[in-house]
């Protein structure tokens, strides 16, 4: 009797093992401290890279989630802050209140009106960032021979420019090729100082791009 007890005990015990292997991945600890990859690999989305951005430009502003409005008590300006607000459950982007948060069509949409709603790839690299763990990763990848603005220079301002200079923004509209180099100079030095984009900044290779394309006589290309 004791031996089948045992048996049984054994057999609930090795399946509650495997199903807890099988569920809970052993993600990265909640640091501030990217971890970093020289290459880009297409089928990861970076915090750093990418999500950053899109949290700081369009979450991030004073009165919504910076450190010092905290509205909600959510921060979306550094990683350990977003993490702590409980609003992210890794590994499962469509269970998380970030992403209802901002898939909300009502009142609690974020981020709320008047502000431009996030667009569906931004929403969609949100959700499949949550999906691989929520981590805090940053690729290093940037090319400096590549700085046409379509290429290359209105990616970052639409990633990193755009919630805050968006149409009908009272910060000044920089979200297309007229608006951004009706004074280049100003947009040059914001960038250059590190006041803009707010929260978060450029990396000296994005910031050599942009450049590059500045000494090229900002085209249109």
């Amino acid at each position: 009797m004791k031996s089948l007890f045992f048996s049984a005990l054994t057999t609930v015990f090795s399946w509650c093992m495997i199903m807890a292997c099988k569920h809970e991945k052993p993600y990265p600890p909640i640091s501030n401290t990217p971890i970093k990859s020289f290459n880009c690999s297409s089928d990861t989305i970076y915090f750093q890279n990418t999500i950053l951005p899109i949290l700081a430009s369009n979450c991030g502003m004073s009165g919504c989630h910076d450190e010092n409005s905290h509205k909600d008590g959510v921060v979306v300006t550094d990683y350990v802050s977003l993490m702590n607000s409980d609003i992210i459950e890794r590994g499962h982007g469509n269970h998380s209140e970030l992403f209802e948060a901002i898939t909300d069509s009502g009142d609690d949409m974020m981020p709320p009106s008047p502000a431009s709603p996030l667009t569906q790839e931004q929403i969609s690299q949100i959700q499949k960032w949550i999906d691989q763990g929520s981590i805090n990763n940053q690729c290093m990848e940037c090319d400096t021979t590549v700085f046409t603005f379509s290429e290359a220079v209105l990616p970052l301002i639409e990633t990193y420019c755009k919630g805050c200079h968006g149409p009908g923004s009272s910060n000044g509209e920089y979200f297309d090729y007229t608006s951004i180099t009706a004074d280049t100079a100003l947009v040059w030095t914001n960038i250059q100082d590190n006041s803009m984009p707010k929260n978060t900044s450029l990396s000296d290779c994005q910031k050599t791009v942009i450049k590059n394309w500045l000494d090229a006589g900002a085209p249109n290309n």
